[in-house]
């Protein structure tokens, strides 16, 4: 009885080092195909990215921005874009919450270009009315019934 307790307890040791070193091989080849997968995409991305308002720009070290995007009034930028064909291998990566974020951000860009068009349409709509209202004051010219103010 000793003997087959013995022998099953060998069989069972052999079973659980087989189980990992096979699991060991396969931790090892995701893990190499992890960094292929990150040395390949750092080797065809730009070094940094000047983003401003409406685009962006790549530049490579030591070199003025280039290589940039056409001006969009609905611009956001989409880092995983710029992966091609890869973005939808890391959309895989990526968590439900980083997800939202990244939608988050894009509705919040959206809203910061609109309000920016605004603003600079009301502004532009306030220096000339009241470049008007100075003109009508100096001259001392009646303002039309229309003119708020006058």
């Amino acid at each position: 009885m000793a003997i087959m307790a013995e022998t099953a307890t060998k069989l069972a040791a052999n079973s659980v080092s087989q189980a990992t070193s096979a699991t060991e091989s396969e931790v090892g080849q995701a893990r190499e195909h992890v960094q292929y997968l990150t040395d390949h995409l750092r080797s065809h991305l730009p070094t940094s990215y000047t983003v401003g308002l409406r685009s962006y720009c790549q530049a490579n070290r030591g070199t003025t921005p280039s290589n940039c995007s056409t001006a969009s009034n609905s611009f956001s930028f989409d880092l995983l874009s710029l992966f091609d064909s890869y973005s939808n291998k890391i959309d895989g990566f990526l968590s439900g919450n980083v997800k939202k974020a990244l939608k988050a951000y894009h509705r919040t860009s959206h809203f910061a270009i609109l309000a920016y068009i605004i603003g600079t349409a009301a502004t532009a709509l306030a220096i000339v009315s009241k470049a008007t209202w100075i003109i009508f004051y100096w001259g001392n010219i009646a303002p039309p019934p229309w003119f708020p103010g006058g």
